[in-house]
């Protein structure tokens, strides 16, 4: 599907019709939203087993260049915001976390300019699920055709029919086996460059250049082994790039990719047993702009390294009450080659334990106890800002219930413990009453 800008039915000012209806020539002005292309194509062959869709949008619009800070201070009472009242935690001053719960900062944009760019949206996603399959209905033959061909030696009919139920069993084990696979490829991006090439920028030849204002890839592949409700085994791999100039005149070219691995056991009906490994690396750079290029910076060139394995057991004694045991190991390793300070590594074993009781209708009661013991070398920590060196304890409880007299009164309590070796118990505790009228 193509679609140009002749969203009026009346020539427009600016715009001429030529005699064919289906050329026309455009004199719009450089800043002016556009949509030059827009196709959408998807295949469900196979009763839905393969999915295929592929997206495909060309277009010229407005880039907005921007200005974010990051400060403690509420810019409409004037007042110091306090922990937990904020949306970010600090790192550094080019790295900020979002977290409700021990946030001090909020973030204020300035929209400074637009610039006219143009854009590109690709999508290809490729889903494969042979358990969809459904073959067609082999139409019966005449009775006269379904009769079977005696043979004048027994011997050598029962020998033919031998090859033929061994070649059925084969059949079924191999269809049995395959419909146990699934697997997914998804491929996305965006490219908005200033000035581009247009035939290379069209056919995406030249992705993420000293002409791209902004750009993303997005890589997904999903595979699942599951050949019975009791057992499967999911891995996934992510890997995205992107490169961003749009913000605080700055430019932050990232690099990264996961690795994650789940496998699922359950024995019985109300105990499983769960498994996930996942491996994450990311590569950062940071640079400030000048007003030659010669006068650029790097600010920031910093390696992420991060490692976790989880045990989760889990029971359930009947519908409404349920018993986890989870343990966890994390190793997390950071580098900065703009600084001087030394590789810092991390390594943490925690124990979790948590119970869920559900009122059916009504709400829910969550209970978690949390002890873990971590211990550093090196530089100060990066990745894991909420690292605590030694044993640390934490506990959480969280209540939710409808009550319908009146009118429905949803009633919600929140209460968090955290005591570490190096500072003191921290208690928290929120209440929420809501009325749906």
């Amino acid at each position: 599907r193509r679609r140009f800008n002749s969203y009026a039915r009346q020539p427009a000012i600016g715009q001429e019709r030529s005699p064919t209806a289906s050329r026309q020539t455009l004199s719009l002005p450089p800043d002016t939203t556009t949509q030059l292309a827009d196709i959408n194509l998807r295949l469900t062959p196979f009763s839905g087993a393969v999915n295929f869709q592929l997206v495909y949008e060309l277009d010229k619009k407005l880039a907005t260049n921007r200005r974010e800070v990051y400060t403690d201070i509420n810019p409409y009472t004037g007042r110091q915001i306090q922990v937990g009242e904020g949306h970010y935690v600090k790192i550094d001053e080019l790295h900020y976390v979002e977290d409700y719960e021990k946030g001090q900062f909020i973030k204020i944009i300035q929209n400074l300019e637009d610039k006219p760019v143009s854009t590109v949206d690709a999508k290809v996603q490729l889903r494969v699920r042979p358990r969809a399959f459904r073959p067609m209905r082999q139409i019966n033959p005449p009775a006269q055709l379904r009769r079977p061909m005696t043979s004048a030696n027994p011997l050598l009919s029962n020998e033919a029919k031998l090859p033929k139920e061994i070649q059925t069993q084969m059949s079924q084990r191999w269809n049995r086996w395959l419909k146990s696979f699934s697997f997914s490829v998804r491929h996305s991006l965006t490219e908005e460059q200033e000035g581009a090439d247009q035939l290379a920028f069209y056919l995406l030849q030249q992705r993420q250049q000293a002409q791209t204002v902004y750009g993303r890839h997005n890589q997904r592949y999903q595979a699942t082994f599951s050949p019975s409700p009791q057992f499967s085994v999911d891995l996934n791999y992510v890997r995205n790039d992107s490169l961003n100039r749009r913000v605080n005149n700055r430019e932050r070219n990232h690099r990264g990719q996961n690795w994650n691995l789940r496998a699922t056991i359950n024995p019985s009906p109300r105990f499983s047993v769960g498994w996930r490994s996942e491996r994450r690396q990311d590569l950062e750079q940071f640079t400030q702009f000048g007003l030659r290029a010669s006068e650029s910076r790097q600010l920031s060139n910093l390696d992420q390294f991060e490692q976790s394995n989880e045990l989760d057991l889990r029971y359930e004694l009947n519908q409404n009450f349920r018993v986890n045991w989870i343990g966890m190991q994390e190793f997390t390793r950071d580098t900065d080659s703009t600084t001087k300070d030394p590789p810092a590594q991390t390594q943490t074993l925690a124990l979790e334990n948590q119970i869920t009781y559900s009122l059916v209708g009504k709400g829910k009661f969550n209970f978690s106890y949390r002890l873990a013991y971590g211990k550093s070398s090196g530089g100060t920590p990066f990745i894991r800002y909420n690292f605590y060196q030694g044993l640390s304890h934490k506990a959480s409880i969280s209540t939710d219930y409808r009550l319908e007299k009146f009118t429905d009164l949803h009633l919600r309590f929140n209460y968090r413990l955290l005591s570490t070796e190096l500072q003191k118990p921290e208690h928290r505790a929120e209440m929420e009453v809501r009325a749906e009228l």
